[in-house]
């Protein structure tokens, strides 16, 4: 896939765009209300309106042959993507940061791709420095979705942490109060 594994000051921006695109060709287009899938289009159309369309022209170069929603025993979405370009298939997975890293945390899965991050494989420390940047990110209010990608039979790689503002639903205040009304302390 020819992902740049040092990235710096010039590269970077570069390198965020294609973390948000591969996360929005992860993400149901249709499911704009969900919490994750929706924070990834609304960042995704605010880049691309910023960019004055240039996201929409990565995300083109791909089409979407299989996306599978999230599943919560799997704790990810994937999609199968075929590159426009030379009709290679691409995997992609977004989902919780310790199953994106390696799907066997918190033991094996009935996921159907099973991986552990070429980085992670690479450098034992990898994956603890982006736990801990997770943890970070939770300390400060994020909520974190992690997202991964390779060739399909291939190695996957890690692609990075998207962090997203996680809001309090619309019926939280009234959840919280018939908690209240009920004696349980909140």
């Amino acid at each position: 896939l020819n992902l740049p594994m040092d990235v710096d000051a010039v590269t970077l921006p570069l390198f965020q765009r294609h973390v948000l695109v591969m996360a929005a060709l992860c993400s149901n287009p249709d499911k704009r209300d969900d919490a994750v899938d929706g924070a990834v289009w609304r960042a995704y159309d605010e880049e691309d309106d910023r960019l004055g369309g240039g996201l929409r022209l990565l995300y083109e170069g791909y089409e979407v042959e299989r996306l599978t929603g999230f599943n919560p025993d799997v704790k990810r979405t994937m999609a199968v993507l075929r590159r426009r370009g030379d009709g290679a298939r691409i995997v992609v997975a977004k989902g919780l940061v310790s199953k994106i890293l390696d799907t066997a945390n918190g033991g094996v899965d009935a996921g159907e791709f099973q991986w552990r991050c070429r980085e992670a494989e690479v450098d034992p420390g990898y994956a603890r420095h982006v736990l801990l940047e997770d943890e970070r990110l939770s300390a400060s209010g994020y909520k974190t979705i992690a997202v991964a990608v390779g060739l399909e039979g291939g190695p996957m790689d890690f692609l990075g942490l998207l962090p997203m503002i996680d809001p309090p639903r619309g019926d939280t205040v009234a959840t919280l109060r018939r908690l209240q009304a009920a004696g349980i302390d909140v």
